[in-house]
């Protein structure tokens, strides 16, 4: 599914641009990885709350290596 959300460019990556989305109103859910800092997970939970977007927070690292790797994802 989100391989299909990368190629109809309807995917935000990156704090800035997960930011972005977010406070405009459009981002449906914010896939949070557990390996990112202690302060981006505090802003981005504290602005998924304020804006009531739902989050996951997992272990998410290989799965989005997977889908920006240019040998892999074919656009």
């Amino acid at each position: 599914m989100l391989g299909l959300c990368i190629r109809s460019c309807k995917i935000s990556m990156g704090y800035d641009n997960v930011r972005k989305t977010v406070k405009s109103n459009k981002a449906k859910l914010v896939l949070l990885s557990r390996s990112s800092s202690e302060r981006s997970k505090k802003d981005v939970t504290d602005m998924c709350s304020y804006y009531k977007v739902d989050m996951i927070c997992d272990d998410f690292s290989d799965i989005f290596y997977q889908l920006t790797s240019r040998d892999k994802l074919r656009v």
